[in-house]
């Protein structure tokens, strides 16, 4: 149920029901705590409380994840256009990944399909038309985290994406150095 990793189609779908439960679980051992305190002792003074209120601290770190994450997942990839990037995708052992949802000071980057080949980070940007921003963001921590040769190209009209891995794909093999370029995407998104 919950064995999609990050980068993988379907990721952002299934986040918020395990980040919901976790926070569930967080919460209710932190109560539990509390009134065990309170029932053993009959008070709120108490080392049990001190605990509970520490037990929070995670649960609420959880809450906010729980809120980004429900706040993304209507940004994840839609499965007409999975099947049509990894239709793609099949001529070769691409370096490619799906639904990420990069954050920024001041604005959110929802990337449903992302390919890493030709020294080329090439993204499909959904629901933002802010191209130019998406690009300076990748590039700047490619610079930033030492991954040198590698440019962001990002598309905000899906036609135009699919014909660019497409043209990409034709001409062009994967090399071992795309792997870095992708797992900074993944460390970038929630």
């Amino acid at each position: 149920m919950f064995s999609k990793y990050k980068g993988t189609f379907g990721y952002l779908k299934k986040q918020p029901v395990r980040i919901g439960i976790m926070t569930l679980v967080l919460i209710g051992f932190s109560a539990f705590v509390f009134l065990f305190g309170y029932f053993k002792t009959h008070d709120v003074k108490n080392l049990f409380t001190l605990l509970a209120v520490l037990g929070m601290l995670p649960g609420s770190k959880s809450i906010v994840s729980f809120i980004m994450q429900l706040k993304a997942e209507k940004f994840s990839c839609e499965k007409d256009l999975y099947d049509k990037c990894e239709k793609i995708f099949a001529k070769g052992d691409f370096v490619r990944g799906y639904d990420f949802y990069l954050t920024s000071y001041k604005v959110n980057f929802p990337v449903p399909v992302c390919l890493v080949c030709d020294k080329s980070v090439i993204c499909f940007l959904k629901g933002n038309k802010d191209t130019a921003s998406l690009n300076d963001h990748i590039n700047k921590y490619l610079a930033t985290n030492g991954i040198e040769g590698y440019k962001a190209y990002s598309f905000d009209d899906e036609d135009k994406f699919i014909k660019r891995i497409g043209d990409v794909c034709d001409k062009f093999e994967p090399s071992e150095k795309d792997a870095e370029a992708l797992n900074l995407m993944k460390n970038l998104s929630l």
